[in-house]
């Protein structure tokens, strides 16, 4: 018998509709209509609330075959997370160009490096612009890092496009007045088209 069946089998014993049987494991129902119509089996977690709500083993509900896949697919799964947040990760770390000392300004006839508040050698439009610009990298890692945390998959392509977008946009703005700040946001860049790459 396969899981699908084992478990309609089991809700039914207990006179369980799948919305019900949805609350008393903390998932949705279309969850529950996943499984028992075949199309997918539950995470590990899941599959111990199973497990423990009806009093039976996870080797009765799973074959070995059946096991063995949902613990790849859990492995896969976890990979994909931690790519991810590292993904965002690198999000975040633009924050860092309002503090390091990577763009150039003159006084006096002499170059400094100052970060990008200190900047004078552009006008306030342009600084509003650059600062706007990384803060709106910097927020939107903090973005991904939330929902991948709480595994909404459905917005992976948004966040992973949109990233790239505003790194690209960065390194183009920054070509103008700092090598060092395009540089920094070059590997930045070089690092998600890694992580996109890396199939594992």
């Amino acid at each position: 018998m396969e899981f699908s069946e084992k478990l309609q089998k089991l809700r039914k014993s207990k006179n369980m509709t799948q919305e019900q049987l949805a609350q008393q494991l903390y998932v949705s129902r279309t969850a529950i209509s996943k499984w028992e119509s075949d199309r997918g089996y539950p995470n590990i977690d899941s599959l111990k609330a199973i497990s423990k709500f009806f009093n039976v083993s996870i080797d009765e509900l799973l074959s070995g075959d059946e096991l063995i896949e949902v613990c790849e697919k859990e492995s896969e799964t976890k990979v994909l997370q931690v790519k991810s947040v590292v993904f965002a990760a690198l999000d975040v770390m633009a924050f860092l160009l309002l503090i390091l000392p990577l763009f150039k300004t003159e006084a006096d006839g002499v170059f400094y490096s100052v970060n990008i508040l200190s900047l004078t050698s552009i006008s306030s439009y342009m600084k509003i612009i650059y600062i706007s610009l990384i803060c709106l990298c910097g927020l939107f890692g903090i973005a991904n890092i939330m929902y991948t945390l709480l595994q909404r998959e459905k917005l992976n392509s948004f966040f992973r496009y949109g990233s790239i977008t505003i790194s690209a946009l960065m390194i183009l703005l920054f070509l103008w007045h700092s090598p060092y700040a395009v540089a920094f946001a070059l590997f930045i860049l070089l690092f998600k088209g890694f992580l996109l790459v890396k199939k594992s």
